[in-house]
């Protein structure tokens, strides 16, 4: 007896329970890979939502939420083509550590590109691979590199490097600050490696002998440092010219806690705004690290 009802519960068809009224995004993508049968993703769904064919009508702990029936009553086709373009996308770009592997580039390199519009972004924060290797084969010579990177393509010292900078050859192209410890961060400051390689070139510098000089020996760029200008005068002296130009008075400072200097001006009507000054420092010769103060002497 107990064999045939068991015989008999198993032959009943096992029905599977209800989906919910409303999923996550993984959760509408399996959902949606099962009814049409294509590898849908969560970012398919987003497309989907970008694309308005899709809204959310609840969140659960942050995450939006999107209609089942909602989702099943969307055109298979339309669904496919969703699919189709991104897997084509993806079959044509690279994520950002793949791009930058590729040619031999730093990923900040890749992504100052992506935001210069000069490598083609789209899905998933992906690259067109056509356009790396144009970049590559057009662009050589405009990533960023460090100081102790630039160093050692021009063969000296990292301690030498300072006497370069000061000597007013060549200007940092960009800053950015990296954490050290859980407290701290630090000043990165980088340098176009273009530039870089162009004063190999400098006429009249003695780099040979600076290649050939020992550990602790004085080096003979110090010379040349010598001859450029002080930081100190080369603010000041642009201090000055804004004074001028704009009918105020002007200060500067060297702040003890940024290690870089501060300038404020007299708050007239006729003055010039934080963002006048920022653009005339960024056309100055003296672009070092200066800071503008607001009209109201709080920092930028």
């Amino acid at each position: 007896m107990t064999d045939t009802v068991t015989e008999t519960v198993a032959a009943i068809p096992q029905q599977e329970p209800p989906l919910p009224e409303a999923l996550g995004a993984r959760r509408i993508a399996g959902v949606l890979a099962e009814h049409t049968g294509e590898p849908v993703t969560a970012a398919d769904v987003d497309e989907l939502v970008d694309q308005e064919h899709l809204v959310a009508v609840d969140s659960f702990k942050g995450w939006p939420m999107y209609a089942t029936a909602a989702a099943l009553a969307l055109d298979v086709d339309l669904v496919r083509s969703v699919v189709a373009d991104r897997l084509a996308w993806e079959a044509a770009s690279l994520p950002r550590d793949a791009a930058a592997e590729r040619i031999g580039w730093h990923w900040s390199d890749i992504a100052r590109m992506g935001r210069e519009g000069r490598i083609t972004t789209g899905r998933g924060d992906r690259y067109l691979i056509t356009d790396l290797d144009k970049l590559a084969e057009e662009a050589d010579g405009e990533q960023y590199i460090t100081a102790q990177a630039a160093a050692e393509l021009l063969e000296i010292r990292a301690s030498d490097w300072k006497y370069v900078e000061a000597a007013g050859w060549i200007e940092p192209a960009e800053t950015y600050e990296r954490a050290v410890g859980r407290r701290r961060s630090v000043t990165v400051v980088l340098y176009r490696l273009g530039d870089v390689r162009d004063l190999r070139d400098m006429p009249g510098v003695e780099w040979e002998a600076a290649r050939g000089v020992k550990p602790g020996a004085p080096s003979p760029l110090r010379e040349y440092a010598k001859l450029a200008p002080t930081r100190a005068a080369a603010v000041k002296g642009f201090c000055q010219e804004l004074a001028d130009r704009h009918g105020t008075t002007v200060w500067a400072w060297h702040s003890p806690y940024s290690g870089g200097w501060e300038l404020d001006w007299a708050r007239t009507e006729d003055g010039p705004t934080k963002e006048t000054v920022r653009k005339e420092l960024a056309a100055a010769a003296c672009a070092h690290p200066v800071t503008p103060l607001s009209r109201a002497g709080a920092m930028c």
